[in-house]
């Protein structure tokens, strides 16, 4: 119980540290430039063939487990 009371009294402190602190570096003169935004096209591109990628591997063992205990019943 001690650790989380010293992690929130920490937590208190920091966040009381960064208020004090915000105002003398925020500078109004310089402009604020835009984040480029994340093309979501590029990531669901990247998922979904690591995602093929990964059902292919899948299948292709099962397969194979089947035609292994196939050709083990035979014998």
């Amino acid at each position: 119980m001690d650790s989380v009371t010293q992690q929130l009294a920490d937590l208190q402190r920091l966040q009381t540290r960064a208020l004090e602190t915000a105002p003398e570096e925020a500078q109004p003169d310089k402009p604020i430039q835009p984040v480029r935004p994340i093309r979501p096209s590029q990531h669901t591109q990247v998922v979904a063939a690591r995602s093929h990628k990964i059902l292919i591997t899948i299948a292709a063992l099962l397969f194979l487990c089947i035609v292994i205990v196939l050709l083990l019943s035979l014998f």
